[in-house]
């Protein structure tokens, strides 16, 4: 299994984040909403209803694009749960061993002149 520090991160240099992307990219409802009320409240001409949809609709294929774009979207669940036990596992190890090499003598004494000064 790889994990995250056996990863050759420089291929996913560019690639989006859930971080990166801006939080409206799947914002398209109010959108919709707004587009039901002005059809029912007869506020748009029914010849430009198509041209509102488009509109809808190529936010959405966009947001799709964009969620196809991050990376590990294609990991199932089972596969994602198996890599954060993983690290989770790796991170109990880690700080098994750093209480060890807390409780060292030697770590302990110079712990205790770097409080003395």
């Amino acid at each position: 299994m790889t994990t995250p520090a056996d990863m050759d991160t420089s291929a996913l240099i560019g690639t989006p984040t859930a971080a990166s992307l801006p939080p409206n990219s799947f914002d398209f409802l109010p959108d919709v909403h707004a587009l039901i009320q002005r059809v029912f409240n007869d506020e748009l001409d029914p010849k430009n209803v198509e041209r509102e949809a488009a509109l809808i609709r190529h936010k959405i294929k966009t947001a799709r694009n964009l969620v196809a774009q991050l990376p590990e979207v294609d990991k199932s669940v089972e596969q994602l749960s198996a890599e954060i036990q993983t690290l989770e596992d790796r991170i109990s190890k880690q700080r098994g061993m750093l209480s060890e090499v807390a409780s060292m003598p030697a770590v302990q004494e110079m712990m205790r002149r770097q409080e003395a000064s």
